[in-house]
């Protein structure tokens, strides 16, 4: 039977797969439209070349000439191409642009760094330039594509940041000399002034969103008023000034590391939190907890410095704290309050730590304190082999890395397990009762050896850890009127006795054999009478 497709379609060759996804790769390339910012780069890359090139030594100055006009020229037309395609509503390319005009804002005060020290009067021209022409870019912008999210505020921390920027030449050409003050300025910069100036970000004007079907997804219907381009101009503007310092501080021998940057990157994480509505309108719990707990890491970047750790890491913890108290106290909030307080504890100075454990280093006091933080946990679950690993787990680490806080690692460890054995269920968990009697009897024990041979703090730490248990026990009955693990309280009972027991003791062994005769007498004499007062209400009576 014949088909119904004709010889000439017949004949035609089968389209290659491969170029078929060329094809479709390279329509998607073309859609992205490197070449702007391919542009942007060899313009910057060009700049870079012929301010440092070694053959136009003695040309400073007609070259830093020809940089700022080129930049100022690619400036203009980067603004005048963006409202076009604006206008024409040809959103991509022109948010594009937009984009690039915004972080080439800043880019040429990194020439007026230069121009300082070769002409004050050609410094101060390419600064009033280069101000003069950021202004005339916004203006532009608010006249000319009014659909764009400019609020006021932000074009007003603009402002802030191109006065910074002005004036930081000005202020490193006067002081070049000294480069104590040049490193003085400069951490103030990087420890105060930038995170100063990036936590203006959380102050940006929220848009008001609209709910019901007829929301728009962004103000006036177009890309160009969507409420997280605020945000991230403000974030490329303060980029783009912590590239400038760094390029003051690299031409100043300035040495710059890590710690340098905890304080920008800590509040550029929590500002993330603040405005993660702005990027998502709903976002779901996953990511905001996600986002919440990025703060954590920013302090760990400061290992080589103990004072801006230990600042931040106690920053995280206050906030952690509060936001525990005030909103969540789930298991993930309590997680991360337990990991703010491990890094401030085990972050800090050596000289304190030295005074609590002598001959322990940085990296066991830091394995100690996260270790010590988190067993805590172990009371979240019922299952008695968690707590049983948590026990063992501190008290292996202790002795390992800690031998003088074996002593009372082995009260806290088995104290715990005793506590967390309430939450037990034979039911569930086969030989549980076994492990509280096993883990009773052996805390016990040893606990009471340690009061005969111990001096007067080790005396306190038993005393204080058989109370503690004791007192956790009768708060449990009481709350959930369940009187189980009896064994629990006998023991705390019985180590808390076991030192009156003592001396009372070694009293009556300096006595003569009568006299505890006749002591006994008058107590067995008491304990009769007690009996059989009480018999009534427990001995049936006879026939």
């Amino acid at each position: 039977m014949e088909t119904s497709t004709s010889p000439a379609v017949r004949s035609q060759p089968a389209a290659n797969p491969f170029f078929g996804w060329l094809h479709s790769m390279c329509k998607r390339i073309m859609a992205g439209n490197p070449f702007y910012l391919a542009s942007a780069g060899l313009l910057l890359y060009g700049i870079n070349q012929l301010t440092t090139d070694s053959k136009l030594v003695g040309a400073e100055f007609p070259m830093l000439r020809f940089n700022f006009c080129a930049l100022f020229l690619y400036e203009i037309m980067l603004v005048g191409t963006a409202i076009m395609l604006i206008r024409r509503r040809i959103w991509y390319d022109a948010l594009l642009l937009f984009g690039l005009t915004n972080l080439f804002v800043i880019v040429p005060f990194s020439l007026i760094s230069r121009a300082v020290f070769l002409s004050s009067h050609l410094a101060l021209a390419m600064s009033i330039c280069g101000a003069a022409l950021a202004v005339a870019k916004f203006w532009a912008f608010k006249r000319y594509a009014p659909e764009l999210n400019l609020p006021r505020r932000l074009l007003f921390f603009g402002v802030l940041l191109l006065l910074v920027n002005a004036s930081a030449p000005l202020l490193f050409k006067r002081i070049a000399l000294d480069l104590d003050h040049v490193s003085k300025w400069l951490n103030f910069i990087w420890e105060f002034l930038l995170p100063a100036l990036a936590g203006l970000g959380i102050f940006l004007p929220r848009q008001a969103w609209r709910t019901g079907r007829s929301a728009l997804p962004f103000r006036g219907g177009t890309p160009g008023g969507e409420k997280w381009l605020p945000t991230a101009i403000f974030s490329g503007w303060t980029i783009v000034t912590a590239f400038h310092f760094g390029g003051i501080g690299y031409s100043n021998s300035y040495v710059w590391n890590w710690p340098l940057l905890v304080p920008i990157a800590w509040v550029v994480t929590w500002t993330a939190y603040v405005r993660i509505t702005d990027f998502i309108t709903r976002p779901n719990r996953l990511i905001e907890q996600i986002v919440l707990s990025v703060p954590l890491l920013p302090p760990l970047l400061a290992v080589q410095s103990e004072g801006i750790l230990t600042v931040f890491a106690g920053l995280n913890l206050v906030i952690y704290g509060s936001l525990f108290i005030r909103k969540d106290r789930n298991f993930l909030a309590l997680t991360r309050l337990l990991g703010a307080i491990a890094i401030l504890a085990g972050t800090l100075p050596m000289s304190w730590i030295s005074h609590i454990v002598p001959s322990v280093e940085r990296p066991e006091w830091a394995m100690l304190s996260v270790f010590a933080c988190f067993f805590w946990l172990i009371f979240w679950s019922r299952d008695p082999r968690i707590a049983l690993f948590g026990a063992l787990s501190l008290i292996g680490l202790c002795f390992w890395y800690a031998p003088e806080f074996g002593q009372y690692a082995f009260q806290v460890a088995l104290v715990s397990l005793l506590a967390h054995s309430l939450r037990w269920e034979e039911q569930v968990h086969k030989g549980a009762t076994i492990l509280c009697f096993v883990a009773s009897m052996l805390w016990s024990l040893v606990s009471c050896s340690w009061l005969f041979d111990s001096v007067h703090p080790e005396r306190l730490l038993v005393d204080s850890a058989a109370g503690v248990l004791l007192a956790v026990y009768l708060l449990h009955a009481t709350i959930f009127r369940r009187w189980k693990r009896l064994i629990v309280p006998i023991s705390a009972a019985s180590v808390l006795a076991s030192e009156p027991a003592m001396i009372v003791g070694k009293w009556l062994n300096g006595d003569t054999p009568g006299m505890l005769a006749v002591i006994g007498s008058f107590i067995l004499f008491a304990l009769g009478s007690i009996a059989a007062f009480s018999k009534p209400k427990w001995w049936p009576p006879g026939p």
